[in-house]
């Protein structure tokens, strides 16, 4: 029914929206907007020269090493790389249960085309300066939808596996906040709880992330919502980093950003002391 994007012809409108890893086109077909990722390959990386391939390689088991010591990356599988399989299944099953999410509308070998959403992203409106009470509760709403479906049958790939704030859009017209792109894999050796765990500690540092003076609020707000004992449970994994992984992340930014002649952000940042600190007081 949908072209491929390729064959899309440049009369059409197009629009390059923020996809973060993924290129993402807003497009006019026949008079209706709808939305096209293009899924990211091996293939579509630069050509690296054999000096930085092998570096990459000697360095990439360390680096997942250490990654793993980083309490909101620990319960991703980076192995995996078929994240739209992934997605899809989720997206299926999130609607399915009326949970309030993309629509996708067709998929082909490398792309995925969804229904527009006339929406912006929780990282925008989360970040202005007025407290957005009314915006935040919707997506503590769908947020919470998702666990309570997830939690019912104890499947921990109904949750959303990259929770992050641009992943949460928020409809004026429908009031919802609406969940999109659940394109990463859980660990298969970790529970549903431990799951659930670093995911609400993922979402808790994103919060912490945002430039705006209402994060205390929007922390309050999500501890709230959860138990005592779930509480606990992100409080337990809420931990500094070794002092192996923040020497080995020191040395690698350093070199990284001496190569590119750019300063590069360290993952040590993922979980810095000012992080780890505002969400124990805030769950405590």
């Amino acid at each position: 029914m949908y072209p491929n994007f390729a064959e899309i012809s440049m009369d059409s409108q197009v629009q390059e929206l923020d996809g973060g890893s993924h290129k993402v086109f807003l497009v006019r077909l026949n008079g209706r907007k709808v939305v096209y990722k293009l899924i990211n390959s091996i293939s579509d990386q630069p050509t690296r020269s054999a000096i930085k391939k092998i570096l990459r390689n000697i360095d990439r088991p360390i680096f997942e090493y250490f990654m793993d010591e980083i309490p909101q990356q620990k319960y991703r599988d980076r192995s995996f790389t078929k994240y739209s399989d992934i997605e899809l299944r989720t997206l299926k099953e999130w609607r399915k249960r009326g949970i309030p999410c993309t629509n996708v509308l067709e998929k082909h070998d490398d792309e995925i085309i969804y229904d527009y959403l006339d929406a912006d992203k929780y990282s925008n409106i989360l970040e202005r300066i007025k407290f957005k009470e009314k915006e935040f509760n919707e997506l503590i709403k769908t947020y919470d939808m998702i666990r309570f479906e997830a939690k019912k049958d104890q499947d921990k790939t109904l949750l959303h596996s990259d929770a992050h704030l641009r992943n949460f859009l928020y409809s004026e017209s429908l009031n919802k906040a609406m969940a999109i792109d659940p394109g990463l894999k859980v660990k298969d050796n970790m529970n549903f709880e431990q799951t659930d765990a670093y995911i609400n500690l993922f979402f808790s540092y994103c919060l912490t992330e945002l430039n705006s003076p209402n994060v205390n609020k929007y922390l309050s707000i999500f501890s709230d919502s959860l138990s005592r004992k779930e509480k606990d449970s992100v409080l337990k994994i809420n931990k500094p980093l070794s002092v192996f992984a923040n020497i080995y992340f020191d040395v690698r930014t350093k070199t990284i950003s001496f190569i590119k002649g750019e300063q590069i952000i360290s993952p040590a940042q993922l979980c810095s002391y000012e992080k780890i600190d505002l969400v124990n007081n805030i769950f405590s």
